[in-house]
């Protein structure tokens, strides 16, 4: 039987590294850990022993948010650009092309210019748009990044149709998931190669802890501790356990934050000195119908 995302939210990830099966995993707040005996082996087949590597309290948001996200497995970063900028390393080598809309949120984009600068990759921007994408999009293009809905100025994509035209020339596909969260959509369901978190946002709900994440496949994420732990970007264990606490209430969480969006873009609507209100969910939206094609219940967040 399918798990409801509510149950997952709170009892997601619980397992195997905490021998006395506490109801709340207790935070592992350690540098290292005993290396007597029989080692423990995570399920990335590497070694509990160092928590710049792995932490037992990290790996349970991990699995979480794996289970949450429908992915094979998933790491946690100390931020969303941490996340971001882990992942470009392993994807882009020099002379590599990168397409991603140009209204994508700015401090991933002073990354990428700085990426270009630096180590030679070519950073291709374009309207925020579907057909715009799949108009550049071709086989000299090795990493295609954007947001589900775009930070601030909430754009939506046609991912179904972007991703498979991303299988056709071969490219990876990395979704920014943070304005949708797993509670509205899931974007390796419809074929993306890798989705994104800033945790910091809806995820932890409550703006006590900065966390990113990549959620995508087990070999992916193998290659991706590397990274991780070569720049020493893990998560740390309390905001893991803030994190993970936050994500209990996500789901009420995001179906109270869409309810008082819609509520507060009706009443702007309507206001005389406003001009224009950019919230997909109105119907005025030029986004409305692929808002209620790909969000669950046509929410398009708060």
């Amino acid at each position: 039987m399918e798990k409801h995302i509510q149950t997952i939210s709170i009892h997601g990830g619980k397992d195997n590294y905490e021998p006395i099966k506490s109801l709340h995993p207790p935070i592992y707040q350690t540098v290292s850990f005993e290396q007597r005996g029989k080692s423990v082996i995570t399920h990335r087949e590497t070694e509990l022993k160092y928590s710049r590597e792995e932490n037992p309290t990290v790996m349970l948001l991990e699995k979480k948010l794996a289970l949450l996200e429908e992915g094979e497995d998933a790491l946690c970063f100390a931020s969303g650009m941490s996340a971001i900028a882990t992942t470009f390393v392993h994807f882009l080598s020099k002379g590599d092309k990168v397409l991603m809309p140009y209204e994508s949120y700015g401090t991933t984009q002073k990354l990428v210019k700085r990426l270009a600068e630096k180590f030679g990759i070519e950073p291709i921007l374009v309207f925020p748009d579907t057909e715009e994408i799949l108009n550049r999009l071709d086989k000299d293009i090795k990493v295609l990044f954007l947001e589900t809905i775009t930070n601030p100025t909430l754009k939506v994509f046609d991912i179904p149709q972007i991703a498979s035209a991303c299988k056709e020339t071969e490219t990876v596909f990395i979704v920014d998931n943070t304005f949708a969260t797993p509670v509205l959509y899931k974007p390796l369901r419809d074929g993306a190669s890798v989705v994104i978190h800033s945790l910091t946002k809806y995820m932890v709900g409550h703006a006590d802890a900065v966390g990113g994440a990549v959620i995508t496949d087990l070999e992916t994420t193998k290659e991706l501790w590397d990274w991780r732990n070569n720049f020493g970007g893990i998560l740390a264990p309390f905001e893991a356990y803030l994190i993970d606490r936050g994500l209990k209430t996500l789901e009420l969480r995001m179906r109270r934050h869409c309810e008082n969006a819609l509520k507060v873009a009706r009443f702007l609507k309507n206001h005389p000195k406003v001009e224009e209100v950019l919230y997909p969910s109105l119907p005025e939206s030029p986004y409305h119908d692929l808002a209620r094609k790909l969000f669950k219940d046509y929410c398009a967040g708060g």
